[in-house]
């Protein structure tokens, strides 16, 4: 960071002192300033911290100050443990990171502002405009086209560029909480609403003893209210509680100490919720229950018969139906898109494989040092016992990493042949397509020969052949490099791969012999004969007897990569997952209770049929077809409403339309066994009524 960030974001010390632009300038001794929580777990919250040395890629630095518990800096997911002046990042960056912190080119830099009072963002975005312009007429070559954005750091805290995916997300999966609650409280309405029923002479009573309208619905309201103040109560307690199982399904790269806070406002929306939950189930319970039939209640006249088929019950139950239709078919296109994920055709192997990676560049090894070096290590992981095989390239697939530039196809495309197009690349060494099992379609691989004294070389991908010359052989074409002039010759072509993204489309891609494009910073990546965690001892220790002083980083697998690259996709399907089973149980305890009340209504004239010869598959059939057909409205209202509604999520699946018929069909299928079910057991029961007492009952 800028010396002047803590001041500009009004930031003091909690131990120490910050950066100070007049102080920590070029040419210091180097300093830095530490996280509260690094003090604390890794310094021992020592108050004689600060005047320490801290010791930063080999370099010995001084502790100037410890920042504010409460300071996480300027992102929401990341937590820096330390800030230093970035007048000193020639000294602590170094190789491929040291070229991509310096360039022009590179968009890696957030430019942080506080307006002056009178100024508007809307009159600050306008200020903006003539240093774009500027930029632009000065630098055309890395700033033409290219525009400057103001946003509140507020809505800046997370990634712009992911922020609109992240607050779907998160609309997401408060609609769908919603929902669930949604059909909670049709279901508490609906036993409300049958509860109501059996106490109607209890508030005829009361009404007839004087007492009003208004006083009996009170009375009913708060019992609903009580009701929703210990669900919610039980909630928030619950909520604590899921909070750390949501925590294990964090990916890798969330810091371990991201704060997922239940603070004020959660407490108060929760509050709000149980208000509104307890409103919504028990109004209409309660505004029922004050309409009664004086003398005929209390004459003990009972109701007979059953519900009317568009009863105020019925519509709940049909509701409580369509809703979980929707959190199912939600549900189902995730775990089918999880599916998706699981068997997608990488264009490459990635069983057992492991990525280790030496940090060469910091120990100042140049081209030739470092490539003598790649040679050596390779030869030497390659004689580990349970080692298949090893290779090197600057870009493991699915790791975040990927490197671009500006990639100039020469042919009969103007745009393409004066300005360009930004493209991923990477540099590999001979071999390296056999060993990831990336297919060659057409030319060669490279060779030993494709080093420095050769002219340039580079294997591209299906796409790029296609967008560089359509129509035509891309082997023996050319193309130029930003900033360069020479001729790259096309020696191969190899099938599309997904190498950044799983949900991306393949992208143009090209790969160029390490020898000609060299790049500081390489990964070997290496194929063992089975997992390849039980041999990461033993090639930190063959690498590190090569030079002690040298980093290595033993940390990941593919395994572990891949199940990073899926990590938005199961937690997806696990959360949609467990929303779609509490609606399924919600909805088929709705249908239950419904049916079972359905079914003590017509125990007279069940047992009048019963007695008059009727068969239990007749009976079973007259209470089936009426659950049935209120479960088949709400079958059919909640498809409908999907097909409508998951368009919305598109975005999110893999591989999956949002209105895949299987998922559909399925979810169709399994509503109507789960209706068929609640509505059975009521029905069977109904069979075992006694015509002798359900008469003389009455």
């Amino acid at each position: 960071v800028t010396a002047s960030f803590f001041d500009l974001l009004g930031v003091k010390a909690a131990l120490g002192r910050t950066l100070l632009p007049t102080v920590d300038a070029d040419h210091a001794p180097p300093v830095v300033v530490v996280s509260h929580e690094f003090w604390k777990t890794k310094l021992g919250a020592s108050s004689a911290a600060v005047g320490q040395i801290l010791t930063l890629n080999n370099l010995p630095c001084t502790i100037v100050g410890v920042a504010p518990p409460d300071f996480r800096g300027v992102s929401q997911i990341d937590a820096p443990a330390f800030w230093v002046p970035a007048s000193t990042h020639r000294t602590f960056f170094f190789g491929q990171g040291l070229d991509h912190f310096i360039s022009r080119r590179a968009v890696i830099v957030s430019v942080i502002g506080r307006l002056k009072p009178d100024v508007t963002s809307v009159q600050a975005a306008a200020a903006l405009q003539p240093v774009t312009q500027h930029l632009a007429t000065t630098f055309p070559a890395d700033n033409a086209g290219r525009s400057l954005r103001l946003i509140p750091i507020t809505e800046a805290m997370l990634d712009p560029n992911n922020r609109a995916d992240m607050l779907r997300a998160g609309n997401l999966l408060i609609a769908l909480s919603g929902l669930i609650l949604l059909i909670a409280c049709a279901n508490l309405a609906n036993l409300l609403l049958a509860r109501a029923g059996a106490r109607q002479r209890e508030i005829a009573l009361r009404v007839a003893l004087g007492a009003s309208r208004r006083q009996i619905v009170q009375q009913l309201l708060g019992e609903s209210f009580l009701l929703a103040a210990l669900g919610g109560a039980l909630g928030i307690l619950v909520a604590y509680w899921l909070r750390d199982v949501l925590w294990t399904l964090r990916p890798r790269f969330f810091p371990e100490n991201f704060v997922i806070a239940i603070d004020a406002n959660v407490i108060a929306f929760a509050l709000l919720a149980t208000f509104v939950t307890g409103l919504l189930f028990g109004l209409v319970p309660a505004l029922s229950a004050t309409r009664v039939d004086l003398v005929a209640i209390i004459k003990r006249d009972r109701p007979t018969g059953s519900l009317a088929l568009f009863s105020f019950r019925n519509l709940l139950v049909a509701a409580q139906v369509a809703l979980s239709v929707i959190a199912l078919v939600v549900a189902g296109l995730f775990v089918r898109s999880l599916h998706q994920a699981h068997t997608v055709n990488l264009g490459w192997n990635a069983k057992n494989l492991a990525l280790v990676s030496a940090a060469l560049a910091r120990e100042g090894y140049d081209q030739p040092r470092s490539l003598a070096y790649y040679d050596r290590a390779l030869d030497r992981i390659r004689s580990i016992p349970g080692v298949v095989d090893a290779s090197l390239s600057t870009r493991p697939f699915l790791t975040g990493v990927n490197p671009q530039r500006t990639i100039r196809p020469q042919g009969n495309d103007d745009a393409l042949r004066t300005r360009g197009q930004l493209m991923s690349y990477a540099s590999t060494v001979p071999g390296f397509l056999r060993f990831m099992g990336i297919d060659l379609v057409a030319g060669r691989d490279f060779t030993a020969e494709d080093d420095a004294t050769r002219p340039p070389v580079v294997i591209v991908n299906e796409s790029l052949a296609r967008r560089g010359w359509p129509g035509e052989d891309p082997i023996g074409q050319t193309m130029k490099l930003y900033n360069s002039e020479t001729l790259v010759h096309v020696v191969g072509v190899i099938r599309d791969i997904r190498d950044t993204d799983l949900k991306a489309d393949p992208a143009p891609f090209a790969f160029f012999p390490l020898q000609q494009q060299f790049m500081g910073q390489n990964i070997f990546h290496i194929r063992t004969a089975g997992a390849p965690t039980t041999l990461t001892a033993t090639l930190r220790k063959e690498m590190q007897a090569l030079d002690p002083a040298v980093g290595i980083n033993t940390g990941f697998t593919y395994d572990e990569v891949i199940r990073i690259a899926l990590w938005g996709p199961r937690t997806g399907a696990t959360l949609m997952t467990g929303f779609g089973l509490i609606a399924l149980f919600l909805a088929s305890l709705g249908i239950y209770a419904v049916m079972s009340h359905a079914v003590g209504q017509r125990t007279r004239e069940i047992g009048i049929r019963l007695a008059l010869g009727a068969q239990a598959r007749a009976v079973v059939a007259l209470v089936l077809q009426r659950g049935v057909l209120v479960a088949g409205v709400g079958l059919v209202a909640g498809l409908v409403a999907s097909l409508a509604l998951t368009r919305y999520i598109r975005s999110f699946l893999f591989e999956i339309d949002a209105t895949d018929p299987l998922t559909f069909t399925a979810i169709a299928l399994i509503l109507t066994a789960v209706a068929l079910l609640a509505c059975w057991l009521p029905a069977r029961r109904a069979t075992h009524v006694d015509p002798i007492t359900a008469l003389r009952a009455e």
